[in-house]
C-alpha cells in the first residue's frame, strides 16, 4: 500500500483544496475512491495531489497544506513526490 496525499478540490479554476488527508491505497485510483467513499462526497470531489515519501513529516502539517509554501518545502524536502497513476 502506498500514501497519498488527497484533498477536496472546491474550486477547479482556481485550483483551491480543503480537507487534506492522507489516504493509504493501492494507487492512485483507489486513494481518490476512498477518500470521496470516507467523506461522503456528493458535490466536490477529492483529488490525489502527491504520494507521500514520510507520513510522519506530512501528517503534522495537514491543516497548513493550504499554504502553497508549506507544500512546496514538503516537496522540497522529498516528503511529497508526483502520484504516478
Amino acid at each position: 500500500m502506498t500514501s497519498y496525499l488527497v484533498a477536496l478540490c472546491v474550486d477547479e479554476r482556481n485550483s483551491y483544496y480543503s480537507n487534506y488527508q492522507i489516504i493509504e491505497a493501492n494507487n492512485k485510483e483507489a486513494a481518490r475512491h476512498t477518500y470521496n467513499e470516507i467523506n461522503e462526497c456528493s458535490y466536490f470531489y477529492g483529488e490525489v495531489l502527491a504520494k507521500v515519501n514520510d507520513v510522519n513529516e506530512v501528517k503534522p502539517q495537514l491543516d497548513k497544506l493550504s499554504n502553497a509554501m508549506v507544500l512546496l518545502g514538503l516537496a522540497f524536502k522529498g516528503s511529497l513526490t508526483k502520484a504516478e497513476s
